[in-house]
């Protein structure tokens, strides 16, 4: 959810004469980048999508449209070619896809030591996951971030950028915390996402210092 995934969708031009066809691409829940589209002009944005295509006699032609999922779950892609002529000289051409939309999360936290430790380094390890089935997922990008407060949700006092590891799914973090933030709350933040464009993952949580 978030990311920006190409749809393709392959036409094929079952006679001998070159044809035009309208191709339309129904999407629910998603938005469709419709003038980035490759093999066909197609016009569109949210739901539905209208493309027109030109096929030599046998020939396959490919349709590439960019479009992103507003919601987690399971979406099916309706897809309508008509041949453009009149009146018709062929029955029209209909498919389905259904496709898994999730969000990422991280799993199984743990931090070392507990609890923290002023002048101390704090460790964090994580899983990134795939909401829907809890599978791992590798890792593109890890930022690890915090502050120093004295209150939970109060105004930070001074801000810590952690060092990453990435190894897959598996991933850490770990800040130095000064030593005079004993007696306070380390605010964390461990930011991840699987692929440029997509959606980041962010899970926050706190720890007070001893």
């Amino acid at each position: 959810m978030g990311a920006w995934t190409e749809l393709r969708l392959n036409v094929q031009n079952l006679g001998d004469a070159a044809v035009e066809a309208d191709v339309v691409l129904r999407m629910p829940a998603a938005r469709a980048r419709a003038g980035e589209s490759s093999g066909g002009t197609c016009v569109g944005s949210v739901g539905t999508v209208d493309c027109h295509i030109s096929l030599t006699g046998g020939a396959t032609g490919s349709l590439a449209v960019p479009a992103q999922w507003n919601g987690p779950g399971r979406r099916t892609i309706d897809a309508l070619a008509r041949l453009v002529s009149s009146p018709p000289t062929a029955s029209d051409a209909q498919t389905s896809s259904t496709v898994s939309v999730y969000l990422l999360a991280l799993r199984g936290l743990r931090t070392s030591p507990s609890p923290a430790r002023a002048g101390r380094r704090l460790v964090a390890i994580a899983t990134l996951v795939r909401s829907d089935t809890s599978s791992p997922l590798r890792a593109r990008s890890l930022r690890c971030l915090a502050a120093i407060a004295v209150v939970p949700r109060g105004p930070q006092l001074s801000f810590l950028r952690g060092k990453p590891n990435r190894r897959g799914a598996h991933l850490t973090c770990s800040w130095l915390l000064p030593s005079d933030a004993r007696g306070r709350i380390a605010r964390m933040l461990v930011l991840a996402d699987t692929h440029a464009g997509g959606m980041v993952t962010k899970y926050p949580f706190w720890k007070p210092v001893h």
